[in-house]
């Protein structure tokens, strides 16, 4: 599977739209700031493994979902 921080965060920015969670909340619910949200939607940065778990938790996706890559 292909794979990018770009991707992650483009998927990341959807699925949270979708589910009707702010950054903010988000940031609070997974324990990061809300820059880190914003960098991680940015494709800027990548989450470490653990806040990476949190985040596909708390939207109730899988990881696979959150780094699906379509082609």
């Amino acid at each position: 599977m292909k794979y990018s921080k770009l991707k992650f965060g483009e998927n990341l920015y959807r699925m949270r739209q979708e589910k009707g969670i702010s950054q903010t909340e988000l940031s609070i619910a997974c324990g990061v700031s809300l820059n880190s949200i914003s960098k991680w939607e940015n494709g800027k940065t990548f989450p470490e493994l653990g806040y990476f778990c949190r985040v596909c938790k708390e939207l109730k996706v899988t990881p696979n979902e959150m780094l699906e890559v379509s082609e």
